[in-house]
C-alpha cells in the first residue's frame, strides 16, 4: 500500500514538473497555473503514504512484542528481536536518561543559588550605600521608585500623614453606595427612599459631629463679597465638604472663615487641588443626618456637598 501511494504521489509531482516548462494538455494542464493540481495532490498523496508507512510500522512493532516503534527501531538497531532482551537495555538506557536529567538540573539549582547569593550580597551593599537600614526597606523603596533612604523616609511620612481614617472611608462608603442605589432606582418613589437609608448609614458610621485628620483635596479656595474665607474638599468622587459661601446661609454655622484667624492663615498659604488633611465639625440635619443644602432630591443623592465648619487645614 506505502510503495503504491509513494509511487503515485511521484508520478504527480513530476507531472507538475513537466507542465511547468511544456503544458501537457492532453491530460488537461493547459497552462502553468493549471500545474500546480498535481503538485498539491501529490503532496498530499505522499503524505498519506507516510501516514500508512508510521502505521504499518507500528503494527510490525506490536507484533513482535515492543511497546512502540522508537523501542523497536532501537531494537534493530541492536541487533535485538526479543522484547525481553531489550528491556534491561531499555531500563538502562532510561536510568541513564534520568540520572543525566537530574544532574543537569542540580547544576542549574546550585548556579542559580550562587547567582542569587551574589546579588543579595549586591544588593545588601546597593542598600548601604544608599543609607538604608535593611535590605527588606530597600526593596520597598526600589518598588515605589525610591533610590536613596532620605528621599523614602519622606515618602513614608507623607502616606502616613495622609492616612484615610476609617470612619471617612466608611462615610465615603455610604455616601457613594447610596448614590449609586439612586441612579439604579426604578421609579421617583424608590428614588425618594434611598435619602432616608443615606441618613440612616451615614448615622451609624458617623461617631460624632467633630472628624479629626481627613483626608480630601482643594477643590475650591475663595473668598464671599464680604472677604470672608469660603473653601470646598473633595473626599472621593461625587463626596464634598464644604463652608457655605454667602453670609445669609452661613448664619448659626459661622463656617466661613475670618481673615483674622489662624486657620485663615493656613488655608492662604494653600493651592486649588491641593491634597490636605484637616479636622471640622458637621451639623446636625434630620433630613441627612449632617447637613446637605442641595435643593433638589437629584442634586443633594448625585452630588452632595455637606456644610462644615473647619478648624484646621494641614500639609506635610
Amino acid at each position: 500500500m506505502f510503495v503504491a501511494l509513494a509511487l503515485l504521489g511521484l508520478l504527480l509531482l513530476v507531472a507538475g514538473l513537466i507542465s511547468l516548462i511544456i503544458p501537457l494538455k492532453f491530460i488537461g494542464i493547459s497552462s502553468r497555473k493549471k500545474a500546480l493540481i498535481p503538485f498539491v495532490i501529490g503532496f498530499a498523496v505522499l503524505g498519506v503514504a507516510g501516514s500508512q508507512l508510521d502505521t504499518e510500522h507500528n503494527q510490525a512493532a506490536q507484533e513482535a512484542g515492543f511497546e512502540n516503534l522508537k523501542d523497536f527501531r532501537h531494537a534493530k538497531e541492536l541487533g535485538i528481536t526479543s522484547p525481553e532482551e531489550y528491556a534491561p537495555i531499555k531500563a538502562k538506557a532510561l536510568a541513564e536518561e534520568k540520572a543525566k536529567a537530574e544532574a543537569v538540573a542540580k547544576a542549574k539549582a546550585e548556579k542559580e543559588k550562587e547567582e542569587r547569593a551574589k546579588q543579595l550580597v549586591q544588593n545588601t551593599k546597593k542598600a548601604k550605600e544608599a543609607g538604608f537600614a535593611s535590605l527588606e526597606e530597600f526593596e520597598a523603596a526600589k518598588k515605589t521608585g525610591f533610590d536613596t533612604a532620605d528621599a523614602y523616609a519622606q515618602h513614608l511620612k507623607k502616606e502616613a500623614f495622609f492616612a484615610i481614617p476609617a470612619e471617612q472611608t466608611q462615610f465615603v462608603t455610604a455616601v457613594q453606595n447610596a448614590t449609586a442605589s439612586f441612579r439604579a432606582a426604578k421609579n421617583e418613589l424608590a428614588q425618594g427612599g434611598t435619602r432616608s437609608k443615606r441618613k440612616e448609614n451615614v448615622c451609624a458610621v458617623l461617631s460624632s459631629l467633630e472628624v479629626n485628620n481627613w483626608v480630601g483635596q482643594l477643590e475650591q479656595l475663595t473668598s464671599n463679597s464680604d472677604g470672608l474665607g469660603v473653601i470646598s474638599i473633595r473626599l472621593a468622587d461625587g463626596v464634598t465638604v464644604k463652608t457655605w459661601n454667602n453670609a445669609f446661609s452661613d448664619i448659626g454655622d459661622d463656617t466661613l472663615i475670618d481673615p483674622s484667624s489662624p486657620l485663615f492663615s493656613q488655608v492662604a498659604e494653600l493651592s486649588k487641588n491641593q491634597r490636605i488633611r484637616f479636622s471640622g465639625r458637621f451639623f446636625n440635619s434630620d433630613l441627612d443626618c449632617i447637613k446637605e443644602p442641595s435643593i433638589s432630591l437629584r442634586g443633594s443623592m448625585t452630588d452632595p456637598e455637606y456644610i462644615m465648619r473647619f478648624y484646621s487645614v494641614e500639609t506635610p
